[in-house]
This record gives C-alpha cells, sequence and structure tokens, in this order.
C-alpha cells in the first residue's frame, strides 16, 4: 500500500470526497476501516495513506447521511451497513491505543441527533442514527441512553414504520438494547396495540430488526417478554422456536377468528369459536 504514489492515493480521497451513493461510500469505508484494523499482508494496517482515506470517507459519509429523505422509504440494509461502517469509526478512534482518527466526534453525533430526530429521513435510518449515538456513548449514562430510546417506538402512523425504526436501532445498537428493559418493555407495549392487519404489516421488518440479534441473545429477550406477560417459569423457546406456519399465516387466521367472532356476536349465534373447538 505504501508503495503506491502519494499522489495516486491523493485521488482516491479525492474520489471519496466526490461519491455521491451512501450505500457505495458505506461499503466502501467498512472495507477500508477493516484493512487499515487489520491487513498485514497488502501492508495497510496502521498506513497513514490508507487512514487519509478512511477519514476522507467518514466525512463524506455523515454528508450522505443527512441528505437521505423518504419518511416512509422502507429499510435498506445497504444503507444500515454505511451507518455501522460510520459507527465502527467512531468506535476504533474512542479505542484506548489505538492511533487517533482526524474525525470530529461532536460533529458526527450532532449529525445523528438531526437524523434521529428528522420527521423526513427514513424511519430505518432514524433509528440506526439513534443505535450510532447510543452505542458510542453519546449519553453520559445508560439510564439516559435508554430513556431516550424508550420515548421513540410509540405507535406509528404506519406499521412498518414501526418495525423500520426498530431494524435500524437494532442494527447499530444490538447489545444496548438487548441489555434494557424499558425499552423492550415499550416495544412489546406497541406491539400488543395493533391490529392483526396491521402487525402483517409490519412483520417483514420486525422480523429483519430482530434478525439482528444472535441465538443466545434472542433467548434472553424470550425471557424478558415472558417475564413482562407475568410467565417467567415458562420455557423462551416457546417464543424463539420455529413455528408451523408463517407469522403472516398466524395473524391472519387470528383476523378471520375475530371476524367469525363479530359475526356470531352480531347475530347472538353459538358459542365462541374456541368453545366450539373445545368442545369438538
Amino acid at each position: 500500500i505504501d508503495s503506491l504514489a502519494s499522489q495516486i492515493l491523493a485521488q482516491v480521497a479525492d474520489a471519496v470526497g466526490q461519491e455521491r451513493s451512501l450505500t457505495v461510500l458505506g461499503d466502501a469505508l467498512g472495507k477500508l476501516l477493516s484493512l487499515w484494523r487489520d491487513d498485514t499482508l497488502l501492508g495497510a494496517a496502521g498506513s497513514a495513506h490508507v487512514l487519509r482515506i478512511v477519514e476522507a470517507a467518514f466525512v463524506q459519509g455523515l454528508w450522505l447521511a443527512e441528505g437521505v429523505q423518504g419518511p416512509n422509504a422502507p429499510v435498506d440494509t445497504e444503507r444500515l451497513r454505511a451507518f455501522i461502517a460510520i459507527r465502527d469509526t467512531l468506535i476504533v478512534d474512542q479505542t484506548p491505543g489505538q492511533t487517533a482518527l482526524d474525525v470530529d466526534e461532536l460533529e458526527a453525533w450532532e449529525a445523528m441527533k438531526r437524523i434521529s430526530l428528522s420527521r423526513t429521513a427514513p424511519p430505518g435510518l432514524r433509528g440506526a442514527a439513534l443505535g450510532v449515538l447510543w452505542s458510542t456513548g453519546h449519553w453520559s449514562s445508560s439510564q439516559d441512553a435508554e430513556e431516550e430510546a424508550r420515548e421513540r417506538p410509540q405507535r406509528p402512523s404506519h406499521p412498518s414504520i414501526f418495525g423500520d425504526f426498530l431494524a435500524g436501532l437494532f442494527a447499530l445498537a444490538r447489545e444496548q438494547a438487548v441489555a434494557t428493559e424499558g425499552l423492550i418493555a415499550a416495544v412489546d407495549q406497541t406491539l400488543a396495540s395493533l391490529e392483526d392487519h396491521e402487525f402483517i404489516e409490519s412483520l417483514p421488518s420486525l422480523r429483519l430488526g430482530f434478525d439482528y440479534f444472535p441465538p443466545r441473545e434472542r433467548e434472553a429477550l424470550a425471557r424478558r417478554v415472558l417475564g413482562l406477560h407475568g410467565q417467567e417459569d415458562s420455557q423462551p423457546k416457546q417464543l424463539t422456536g420455529k413455528l408451523d406456519h408463517s407469522p403472516a399465516v398466524i395473524a391472519q387466521g387470528n383476523t378471520l377468528d375475530a371476524r367469525l367472532q363479530a359475526a356470531l356476536d352480531h347475530h347472538h349465534l353459538g358459542p365462541k369459536p374456541t368453545e366450539v373447538s373445545d368442545g369438538g
């Protein structure tokens, strides 16, 4: 790496500064940061030339992240990876004993705060921005961070927005989220308030968000949810195990049951569907 002419590397840094795609920029930043930290084969580890490009990509990434608009845009996993690269750059800069990067932590936090509170940014990126703040120590205490995160999962104007927001938050602050109680309780309460058809709409993004948790953390979340419903003695596998049918099919079945019960009640006919089933 260092054998390349500094002029060529300067041109690469200039090209980074002109990139207009957040997904392309984020992919490059993630790879460059990995090379700078770990590569010995090419001689990129600790290279001042690579560091210069990482810093340029970080600055451009912040600018591009703030420019993404679309209050109803679906979650974009490639853009989430760009936020992950930005977060990882900040974490490297905060690591004791690591070569300090010439990046402005306060400027990055201000950008993430603006995105997290924006009414025009995609909900997935608003959650991701909050996750960057949480996972890079923006708040002075874990209680402050949890309080900030807990206030966000309120009943949204559209069900999918809620799942998109959580997908972004969990992608960037998975470890912090699983360690909290208030946030999980707020999420559980919001999900319980959704109608069946709303839950079906939110399922794809919800599944994406919870896919970021490895099996052990999923089990910890399941125990937390069971405790919220007074079922501490129940096995978490009943929530984490595979279903015989897809969640969408189950939710649609519940919707059909509700319609049937409403029709029976309206015409004062027969027992409840569960009673018919139990009675054979």
